[in-house]
């Protein structure tokens, strides 16, 4: 019943408050705030000076005295959520088991259960079409998941000196399926594994805002849906896994890595103790301030820090 309280005005022009939108806002704003009804003429005349318009001694709210950011209030909660962590959780095999647990549930926007008695389940794979490869490249598959996203892998062999080098498995993390090169280390089978957003699959025309990376659009519905997108990676990496018979030793490094790390502590069951997984930093907490990765937002976990952090999901290999 309130129809004239809302109202659209479209304008040419990018990214700006023109005078167009200018002149529509301080008319709707003058009838819902003030029930006048004006007629706005634009003026190039300038009421004040910055120096006039400054309400603050140095030009920023920040820069006065006992002021602090955002990123202060998230650090001092960032700070509580350790404390609880340890306390709960004194001892490195407590937060390996509880980080196995709670990676899972939290990247997937699940409820978190209570006990370790948790019976893991792996979603199943459609195989969809080749991927046509240049001279250079290798052959590529194209696969999706239970909910319908894409993931890409390829598989190169070498045998080794030996059968126990000849039956080793290698599984590559968001390198780009089709042309990442081998691990040096490698003298088995080498999988290289695109999930979603990754490697060959990285989004060329969905940066959100140009800020949060290539994956920022997808990172951004992830979290409205209620579904990281980190989570949908971790899935696809498990289902591939769960997919091969024996156990994979995975290698990963910058971004990729943070889906490599959750599925990691997982799901040990399909993964070699030892693995190649190199964090482009160690804690979610390096996110926070200016100058953070911004490139990871797309990857956030929300809540994650209540649970466990990074550094967490990569202990069994210290075991």
């Amino acid at each position: 019943g309130y129809a004239d309280r809302a109202q659209m005005v479209v304008a040419p022009g990018g990214h700006q408050w023109g005078e167009t939108l200018v002149s529509a806002t301080v008319a709707f704003l003058a009838k819902q705030l003030d029930n006048r009804e004006i007629e706005v003429s634009w003026s190039q005349e300038v009421p004040m000076t910055l120096a006039e318009a400054q309400i603050t001694p140095r030009g920023h709210v920040v820069w006065m005295e006992g002021e602090r950011t955002i990123y202060d209030f998230i650090q001092d909660r960032a700070d509580q959520l350790r404390a609880g962590r340890e306390q709960e959780r004194p001892s490195p095999e407590d937060r390996e088991a509880w980080a196995r647990l709670q990676a899972r549930c939290v990247t997937n926007g699940r409820p978190t259960p209570s006990t370790l008695d948790v019976r893991d389940t792996y979603q199943a794979l459609t195989y969809l079409a080749p991927v046509p490869a240049d001279a250079d490249e290798r052959v590529a598959q194209l696969w999706k998941d239970e909910s319908g996203l894409l993931l890409q892998a390829s598989v190169e062999a070498r045998k080794g000196a030996g059968d126990a080098a000849s039956t080793t498995s290698w599984l590559v993390i968001g390198a780009g399926a089709r042309r990442a090169d081998r691990p040096m280390q490698a003298t088995g089978t080498v999988h290289f594994l695109d999930p979603v957003c990754t490697g060959d699959l990285t989004p060329t025309d969905r940066a959100w805002y140009g800020s949060f990376g290539p994956a920022g659009m997808d990172g951004a519905y992830g979290i409205l849906l209620g579904r990281p997108l980190l989570g949908r990676q971790v899935e696809q990496i498990l289902a591939y896994a769960a997919h091969h018979p024996g156990k994979e030793t995975l290698v990963a490094r910058g971004l990729p890595a943070l889906a490599a790390a959750h599925a990691y502590a997982c799901a040990p069951e399909l993964f070699t103790q030892e693995h190649a997984i190199e964090l482009p930093f160690e804690s979610w907490e390096d996110l926070f301030g200016y100058g953070s990765y911004r490139d990871a937002l797309a990857f956030v976990v929300p809540h994650a820090l209540a649970d466990y952090d990074l550094a967490d999901l990569l202990l069994r290999a210290k075991d």
